[in-house]
């Protein structure tokens, strides 16, 4: 592409554009469930811009839960 041809470069920073917290909240959700662990949005909220591996240790830390290095891989 030469550099002529861009016409505008849009980055969305997570709500600004587009807010996606509530599709990271049914994810997380989900998640929570499978591992049987209570999940609020609060913790949501508190799970914000963390990875998701992490998130998924933290919500498994919720509930006292251990996960090996292959179920975290897929509960995310």
């Amino acid at each position: 592409m030469k550099k002529e041809e861009l016409q505008a470069i849009i980055f969305d920073l997570d709500g600004v554009i587009a807010d996606t917290v509530h599709l990271y909240y049914k994810a997380n959700k989900k998640v929570a469930d499978q591992l049987n662990v209570s999940f609020s949005e609060e913790l949501n909220q508190q799970l914000q811009g963390i990875s998701r591996v992490k998130t998924v240790e933290l919500i498994a830390a919720q509930g006292n839960v251990r996960l090996t290095v292959e179920k975290k891989r897929t509960a995310c």
